[in-house]
């Protein structure tokens, strides 16, 4: 269509960070239940490894509808986020879509991989996840998204690779973290995943059940 009929203009720089701090990679924007401060979680002032680098960096911020800083946290607990809700109530999920596992030469304790949940405020409330990377089917590897439904219910979309055999899945757990369902694997067939084609980024289509978009 024609950039005529288009009324949204680009405001570079409207969101103001801390004197020194650059901008990275920024993957997750949410709108918090007041409608009008924003959440964004930001890769460190870079994107692969940068949060871990520099595990003193809150990458979890809320910025006021005037761009500025109202607060940050998140610093030692999230590896690279990708994913991010905010429920009803304003707690702040992350999907943390790396691992230390991931880098080379790391002999740091192991972490990454998980989904958190923080309070508006910042306080840390739950993990779900095994830290540093599930295995044998166990959540997660690579959790890209999560979707609080309004019941409480969890899911979590699980795959960052498309590569043949790597994990690609659902996980529904209870609104206290408790495993109810996990469905798929890697696979074209319907009913299984394949990362950038489905589990990427979700929506709820419903009160209770995730829409995969066909294109991320």
């Amino acid at each position: 269509c024609s950039s005529d009929l288009n009324p949204y203009i680009t405001q570079s720089g409207y969101f103001k960070m801390p004197a020194g701090r650059e901008w990275g990679s920024s993957s997750t924007v949410d709108v918090h239940p007041d409608g009008e401060s924003i959440w964004i979680a930001e890769r460190c002032g870079g994107n692969i490894n940068a949060c871990v680098n520099s595990p003193d960096t809150n990458m979890v911020m809320l910025f006021d509808k005037d761009g500025n800083m109202v607060r940050s946290f998140g610093a030692g607990y999230i590896t690279w986020p990708h994913g991010i809700e905010v429920d009803h109530d304003g707690n702040v999920w992350i999907a943390d879509a790396r691992g230390t596992n991931q880098i080379e030469g790391y002999d740091g304790e192991p972490y990454g991989h998980q989904v958190h949940k923080f309070s508006p405020t910042g306080v840390h409330l739950m993990s779900i996840g095994v830290k540093g990377g599930g295995s044998n089917g166990e959540c997660c590897y690579t959790p890209n998204d999560v979707l609080v439904a309004p019941d409480g219910s969890i899911f979590i979309g699980e795959g960052h690779s498309s590569a043949e055999g790597t994990p690609n899945a659902m996980y529904k757990y209870d609104a206290e973290g408790n495993l109810i369902k996990k469905w798929g694997e890697w696979g074209m067939e319907p009913g299984n995943f394949r990362q950038r084609s489905e589990e990427h980024t979700s929506e709820l289509q419903s009160p209770m059940y995730p829409r995969m978009p066909s294109s991320a």
